[in-house]
């Protein structure tokens, strides 16, 4: 059986002492001590929870007690603790003093001395250390609440305690004692106040968390009993204890620090585990007698009860208690309070402070860190920018890959489980225990370790977690075998998923079987689990817990079996698999640099070769404190081919120009334009329409009126002599089936000899290789072999998107005999060739580009024709290394048009330079004096710095200064005007004349009488 948190009970005591208020701000800084925090800073609160509190956690496993002993009171039975472990004790203290800003160097456990002052009852020597009076009252504690006496948490101990000594007594009248605690747990009892059970006017008072956070100490002393389980104490539990030596003497006040306002739970950003009921305010020489309380959160006014005024702990203090809601140590966002606290009276104190507490759940991250960058990069990759995560350690970016693979997560040795053990180690969490496994030789296990554990102060839960990352599917579930042993009603398996290993929902539920004997006598099959639909990654875990009743007295009222009675006790689990669902993987991830605000996304860093079509998941996490948090929102890329042009798909049917990517070290670029029809076509042998064939026969003709289909024609293929191996017939169109295009010809075949045969073949490297997809071999050379012409038809789909060219081939090995063309029935008649439901190639121009470019130019140079308004063109390109061209990139397909969407000056930039597109009217992007409104008016390059064209002529007959300069074409969409100035800056429209004809612009001013300037205009409403 166990015990539960509560039951053991918790004492704070404490003295009232008159302490002088300041103290002084220590300047070092070491391992468990001298911290301070930017409570204004959500990040920097984070970092200081995982590098400074959680530093202290699995304090129990570096007690090292010497005690040994539970019922010695001899001297020295007290035992000794480690120095790692005191501090951890010191580094748990100082994390509070810092959070709520008070000076955090507080030493535990020097050689300071004890206390005495003339009203004790009972003195020390008074060489007697402060540690050595806390270890004897720990044990003091432990022993007299053992036997029931309770006398060992009392602040004046009699005598007649159990293990009392005077050194003792004095610890337990200067410090705080807590029952069930012990190390940093009792710290955080402490500062809490809000044990469940046992509570006293010492909690309300607050009196413990007010000696810990006294402007004015230095020095406190933490004396500690760990308490054993059961199975290590002849099957008795022993909880803990501690004292922890906090009233300070005189002489070890530090009096340089100003007075200050302290509030608990600290202003600025809080960690939610700390929160409590009991909200608190302290200020050295306060009277908060009169004092009120206003507080108040985004949903209006909340509920407050003022507790306790009471002096004599610490530093003045005024307590009051909050809900139920607003006390909660699990909150799932960040909730402001705004304190005022009003009425507060004393010499030289402040009457009234306003400040404000933000809970924050210290291990989620807020506004989680995300990437921006293409959803579409190429196979060599791609930049991707974020911004750097406030107070963070580093930044990590993952790769990572979706999959449908199915898996199955058993306990074998192999492959090794994707798990993380969060199991007591008292038991084997992967056990090879025979039929207690469904498959292979291992189970994973869970059972009660123990009744009782004195960290969590009851029956510890017990749990694994699977570390694949599930992202499940409309009808996503998962499945697992489970057998049961020793597992009572009054226990629990738990299902759990979660969105961020954080917050958990029960997704099943396996109650425990009654009585042994009722055991599952074979592994039972658990399915179709329903998991929630999610765009994110979720994880698994598997929970187990005693789920029964407890007393008043805080003892399980259930039946539970732990491990060390049943050796096979609990709940055996194997073969989890999920259906319908994806599993992310991660590939590769990049630890950035402090400064650096952008990663590089290829092959090289992704862990795997980027491959056309794949589907890559790109995270961002941030490190606090040295440990990583969750993972950010995906951005989800499917990586699309190289070089891919941008620009309009809707150019003018003059021209536009495209942006591309360069690679780097390139000798120089193709690129292809490519007109494509999709005009149905039918390939014959007729004169009209001549045929679109290159002829690859011999000695005879391709055409032959033999034989026809329909008309009066047909292909004829068959061999010149005997030497003759292969004639053919390529159809001259490059054609791009889709999924569903047939390759449909027919055939009737003449006199061929058995070893000969007919091809149909396709090439996607433009004829260099060929790869037959059809063949029909002959059955004798006596006779015709067939009366009528057949239709053939194969499905091209293996080809889908691809430049396709096709042939027909007549083949025959060297050593076969032949039956030459000169037999004119001999051969093969082909007619009627066509593809269904795809594109072809209708013309085709290839360009070469510097190996310096980044854009080039679509028009009737580069497309080989004038391009045509409605027809539809296939641009990609391709790198030239060494005279070597890699494979084509990717296609962007534009259909020009006669009446293109923009006009004007956005035309201009649209259309003609797309690498300014945006760029004001008024900029000037090559800083030639010109700006780009100018540039565009007098059809000039913006990228390219001009001198002035213009040619000023000063006519005197006509009293006029004008300036010229060629005229391209007048441009739409904008004004042609000009202005004059005989002083800076005051420019003049007055009598400007500008005409625009015969290809130039002319603007004439008035002469002046002195020196006079003029400019264009060129405005644009």
């Amino acid at each position: 059986m166990g015990w539960r948190n509560g039951i053991l009970r918790v004492c704070f005591c404490a003295v009232a002492v008159f302490l002088p208020g300041a103290a002084l701000g220590w300047t070092g800084t070491a391992d468990s001590y001298g911290f301070s925090v930017d409570r204004t800073s959500r990040n920097d609160v984070v970092s200081f929870w995982q590098a400074v509190y959680l530093k202290s956690e699995g304090y129990q496993n570096r007690i090292a007690w010497t005690g040994g002993s539970f019922t010695s009171l001899a001297a020295g039975a007290e035992g000794t603790i480690s120095s790692t472990f005191i501090a951890d004790v010191e580094r748990r203290t100082n994390y509070f003093r810092a959070m709520c800003g008070v000076p955090a160097s507080v030493r535990l456990n020097t050689a300071a001395t004890v206390n005495i002052l003339p009203s004790d009852l009972y003195t020390p020597a008074a060489s007697t250390t402060k540690s050595a009076a806390s270890q004897r009252s720990a044990l003091m504690i432990l022993r007299t609440t053992m036997a029931g006496s309770g006398e060992g948490v009392s602040h004046t101990p009699a005598p007649s305690a159990l293990g009392w000594t005077t050194a003792a007594w004095n610890a337990n009248n200067k410090g705080g004692l807590a029952y069930t605690f012990y190390g940093p747990g009792a710290i955080d009892a402490y500062f809490r106040e809000d044990v469940t059970n046992g509570l006293s006017a010492w909690n309300f008072d607050v009196g413990h968390r007010r000696w810990l956070l006294n402007l004015q100490s230095t020095n406190f002393a933490t004396g500690d009993i760990p308490g054993t389980r059961p199975e290590l104490n002849g099957n008795v539990a022993l909880p803990s204890s501690n004292c922890l030596y906090c009233v300070p003497k005189a002489s070890e006040l530090d009096t340089a620090v100003a007075p200050r306002f302290v509030p608990y739970p600290a202003a600025g950003f809080f960690p939610a585990p700390l929160n409590t009921p009991y909200w608190s305010l302290s200020y050295p020489g306060a009277n908060f007698s009169a004092a009120t309380v206003s507080m108040t959160s985004s949903g209006g006014a909340v509920t407050t009860t003022v507790i306790s005024r009471l002096n004599g702990y610490g530093d003045n203090s005024i307590v009051w208690e909050v809900p139920p809601a607003v006390a909660s140590r699990a909150i799932t966002a960040d909730t402001t309070y705004n304190i005022t606290v009003s009425g507060i009276g004393g010499s030289g104190v402040p009457t009234s402070y306003s400040y404000s507490v933000t809970l924050i759940n210290p291990n989620a991250e807020p506004g989680a860190p995300s990437l921006t960058g293409s959803t579409t990069p190429t196979v060599s990759g791609s930049t991707y920018s974020f911004t750097r995560t406030a107070a963070s350690d580093a930044m990590e970016v993952g790769f990572f890959r979706p999959t449908t693979t199915p898996w199955v997560e058993g306990a074998e040795d192999s492959p090794t489980p994707q798990v993380v053990n969060s199991t007591d180690s008292n038991y084997t969490f992967r056990a090879s225990v025979t039929n207690y496994f469904k498959t292979g030789a291992k189970a994973f296990r869970l059972a009660i370790p123990t009744s009782y554990d004195p960290v969590v102060q009851g029956i510890p839960q017990q749990s694994f977690e699977l570390t694949r990352e599930v992202i499940p599917g409309a009808s996503g579930k998962l499945n697992f075998s489970y057998k049961r042993f020793a597992m009572s009603p009054s226990t629990s398996l738990y299902v759990e998923t979660s969105p961020d290993g954080l917050v958990w929902t029960i997704r099943d539920t396996i109650v425990g079987v009654s009585g042994v004997g009722a055991e599952d006598s074979a592994f039972l099959n658990k399915t179709n689990i329903a998991l929630p639909v999610s765009s994110e990654p979720i994880r698994i875990r598997f929970r187990y817990a005693y789920s029964g009743a407890y007393n008043a007295q805080g003892f399980p009222t259930g039946t539970f079996y732990t491990q060390p009675v049943y050796p096979t006790s609990g709940i055996f689990i194997d073969d989890i698999t999920v259906t319908n669902c994806q599993t992310l993987e991660k590939k590769g991830g990049i630890e950035t640099s402090p400064s650096a605000t952008s990663v590089s996304f290829t092959s090289a860093t992704s862990g795997e070769a980027l491959v056309r079509g794949q589907v890559w998941w790109l995270r961002l996490r941030s490190k606090f404190g040295g440990t990583w948090y969750p993972y950010g929102p995906a951005l989800v890329a499917t990586i699309s081919e190289r070089y891919i042009p941008s620009g309009s798909t809707a150019p003018p049917v003059a021209g536009a120009t495209y942006l591309f990517s360069p690679d780097g070290e390139v000798s120089s670029y193709d690129l292809e334009v490519a007109k494509i029809s999709s005009a149905a076509w039918n390939e014959g042998a007729e004169t009209s329409p001549t045929p679109l064939v290159i002829d690859g026969t011999g000695a005879y003709s391709l055409i032959s009126t033999f034989y026809a289909a329909a008309g009066t024609r047909a292909f004829r293929l068959a061999l010149d002599n005997t030497s003759d191996i292969l004639d053919t017939v390529e159809i001259d169109r490059t054609v791009i089936p889709s999924a569903t295009s047939n390759l449909t010809f027919k055939t009737r075949r003449g006199k061929m000899d058995s070893s000969n045969t007919i091809h149909a073949e396709v090439s996607i490297d433009g004829g260099v290789s060929w790869s037959s997809v059809f063949s029909l071999p002959g059955t004798g050379i006596i006779f015709v072999n067939d009366g009528v012409f057949t239709t053939r038809t194969v499905s091209l789909a293996p080809y889908v998107g691809k430049d396709t060219r096709i042939r027909f081939a007549f083949k025959k090995l060297l050593a076969n005999p032949t039956l030459a063309a000169s037999n004119a029935d001999s051969g093969v008649w082909i007619d009627d060739v066509s593809v269904s439901a795809g594109t072809w190639i209708e013309t085709r121009g290839q360009t070469s580009l510097a190996a310096s470019a980044s854009s080039f130019r679509l028009d009737s140079t580069t497309a080989g024709a004038s391009l045509v308004a409605g027809g539809s063109y296939r641009l990609r390109l391709r790198n030239v290394v060494s005279g070597v061209p890699s494979a084509w990139g990717g296609v962007l397909t534009v259909v020009p048009t006669n009446t293109p969407a923009l006009t004007g000056f956005s035309a201009w930039e649209t259309y003609d330079y797309p690498m300014l597109a945006g760029v004001a009217f008024n900029a000037d992007s090559d800083g030639d004096g010109s700006p780009n409104g100018v540039e565009f008016a007098f059809s000039l390059n913006p990228l390219t710095r001009q001198v002035s064209s213009d040619q000023p002529v000063l006519d005197l007959a006509a009293g006029k200064l004008r300036i010229t300069r060629p005229l391209p074409s007048v441009r739409s969409g904008i004004t042609y005007g000009a202005e004059w100035a005989d002083n800076f800056p005051s420019w003049s429209t007055a009598g400007v004349t500008v005409t625009t004809t015969g290809g130039q612009a002319v603007a004439s001013v008035p002469i002046g009488t002195g020196k006079r300037f003029i400019r264009w205009k060129i405005t644009k409403p």
